[in-house]
């Protein structure tokens, strides 16, 4: 008999536009929320030799992290994103790899040599705070615009979508955005 599969835990995420990132943050503030980190994430997106990503709804991105409150730390991650399993918010499967900064350039040739390709490159500044479990990201998208996105990474995808929703509507926030911001930009680019 094969052993019982657990659920998989999903990143359960929603986004809005944000005419007030200030605004949003006095109210994260008042709610109790703690900032967490302020850092420079630059995402470098790939596209697949045999596959089209926008037409899985998938997603494969490197990610270089740099602190941007004084505390002179980085990061890289690898990620991979699956699609999207519901119709009102971004809740996705996700895998992340962390990657030592001094290997990235080494990582960018093996997936070149594999036929992946580089797509487009998001460059944000994000403001990230912890509110009763759930991450809150406060973002300045370069080319993109000004973003609230709150989530959770949890196997209960009604339990974690409610309380992501249930904080949207303390912020006064419609989390109605279900595109990347690769998709943001290239829509913008297309337009442009």
């Amino acid at each position: 008999m094969a052993p019982a599969e657990t659920a998989r835990p999903l990143e359960v995420e929603a986004k809005a536009r944000a005419p007030n990132l200030a605004a949003v943050e006095a109210r994260l503030s008042g709610l109790g929320a703690i900032l967490e980190s302020n850092k420079i994430e630059r995402d470098e997106y790939f596209a697949h030799p045999s596959r089209d990503f926008a037409r899985t709804d998938e997603a494969l991105r490197l990610r270089v992290i740099t602190a941007d409150d004084g505390g002179g730390w980085s990061r890289a991650e690898l990620t991979y994103k699956g699609a999207k399993v519901d119709a009102s918010t971004k809740s996705r499967p996700e895998e992340t790899v962390e990657i030592p900064l001094d290997q990235v350039e080494g990582l960018r040739r093996v997936l070149a040599h594999l036929g992946f390709r580089p797509v487009a490159s998001v460059e944000k500044s994000r403001r990230e705070f912890l509110h009763e479990g759930l991450t809150v990201c406060l973002d300045k998208v370069e080319h993109v615009g000004d973003y609230v996105e709150v989530e959770l990474i949890s196997a209960d995808l009604e339990g974690a979508r409610a309380r992501v929703l249930s904080l949207f509507k303390e912020l006064e926030l419609d989390p109605t955005e279900r595109r990347s911001y690769l998709e943001l930009l290239l829509e913008r680019q297309k337009r442009h």
